[in-house]
């Protein structure tokens, strides 16, 4: 099977199609095509604001103009070096010379996302955006990168011609690479200490209080980096909770945990309800932070030797848990309460709870978060169903 051949079979592409896809524009050609870009106002302006690495192809996948991210990111000081070239060329790709088509020819092209973002877009004349991760030939060695890439179809004297987007994606793919690995290895490690202290805990070890303590700790380190793990699938969308019935005064008890050793809580004062009933369908890892969040903020805005309250109110199907301070919220910064990044304090990183209790409460937990303010003081309410 002759290199080009696989890429074809994946697309699927007639014998006049693969012999398209070999065939360069002669000289005179290139040039008439390059005119008719160069003379046109459309691209010229497309040239000057859009962001990323932009081109213009024609219809044999050869560049007719490109724009100065794009020179840039190909370490190319004049537009000549990369007119007639092909993508992958231009951005040095190790396996645009893999065979004598060129780029796009080779057997690992079949796997390219700018070749077949291209071919189909130039065979179906629609848009087609596809990410392409690349090797190319950079300072002396290789590096992988990863783009992606939008290739749109467009005429001008009725001719077709191809406008090519790319935008490096390579560092986000980092990160995501990154958080993935050290999710599964520090939870691996967070699940070894869970069993460890379990098992430290009924030894019958003389420090037994210390033990039980080092075991809850435990369990919250595991129940942190497993919320940390599901606000990364929150923001991308790919989180599904894990709703169960949960006791309500299991809640209560994990909140009274939590806060009575709290460095908020000193020389104030919370109080919480003596006897709750009832249940919910929740994850209860992020209720919590929600609840937590609810209560912290609250305490924040309060003075010293003030009370910050928590209480319950029963609907028919559901169950809202109410958060009071005393202080309240002034007009001009009411309707910024959930906005995300906004704070009215100068610490650089806040402005995150307020936006986090809403947007895990309803879009992770199907509930309802609001808040009321007057002169009586804050409410924050949060609405779930019961189980």
């Amino acid at each position: 099977m002759a290199d080009m051949d696989y890429l074809c079979t994946y697309l699927n592409l007639s014998d006049s199609d693969i012999a398209a896809l070999y065939e360069r524009a002669d000289p005179e050609e290139l040039q008439r095509d390059i005119a008719i870009i160069a003379s046109s106002p459309v691209v010229d302006g497309l040239m000057q604001t859009v962001g990323g690495l932009f081109a213009v192809l024609n219809e044999s996948r050869q560049i007719l103009a490109a724009n100065d991210t794009f020179l840039k990111g190909t370490g190319v000081k004049d537009a000549l070096e990369v007119i007639g070239l092909r993508p992958g060329e231009a951005i040095h790709c190790v396996h645009a010379g893999d065979s004598p088509g060129g780029c796009g020819t080779g057997r690992t092209c079949a796997s390219c996302g700018t070749a077949i973002a291209i071919v189909v877009s130039l065979l179906r004349r629609t848009g087609e955006e596809r990410k392409c991760v690349a090797t190319v030939w950079r300072n002396g060695g290789t590096a992988d990168i990863c783009l992606n890439v939008r290739a749109t179809p467009f005429y001008i004297s009725g001719r077709c011609f191809l406008v090519l987007m790319l935008q490096d994606i390579s560092e986000q793919e980092n990160w995501a690479e990154i958080q993935s690995i050290f999710f599964h290895d520090i939870r691996n490690m967070a699940t070894g200490l869970v069993g460890a202290s379990e098992l430290l805990a009924c030894s019958g070890y003389a420090g037994g209080p210390l033990a039980e303590s080092v075991h809850r700790l435990s369990l919250r380190l595991e129940s942190e980096l497993r919320i940390q793990q599901n606000l990364i699938q929150v923001e991308t969308g790919a989180f599904r909770p894990e709703l169960r019935p949960v006791a309500i005064a299991e809640v209560i008890d994990c909140l009274r945990d939590v806060f009575i050793s709290h460095p908020m809580s000193i020389h104030k004062h919370i109080q919480l309800p003596s006897t709750v009933e009832g249940r919910i369908a929740t994850d209860l890892p992020l209720l919590l932070r929600v609840l937590s969040n609810m209560i912290t903020n609250a305490l924040e805005g309060s003075d010293n030797g003030d009370e910050v309250r928590l209480w319950l109110e029963e609907g028919e199907g559901d169950v809202t848990f109410c958060v009071w301070n005393s202080q309240p919220i002034p007009d001009q910064i009411s309707g910024r309460i959930f906005q995300r990044y906004f704070s009215t304090k100068a610490k650089h990183g806040r402005g995150i709870g307020t936006f986090m209790m809403k947007y895990l409460g309803e879009r992770a937990l199907n509930g309802k978060v609001r808040f009321t303010s007057s002169a009586e003081g804050t409410i924050f309410r949060f609405t779930v169903s019961r189980a």
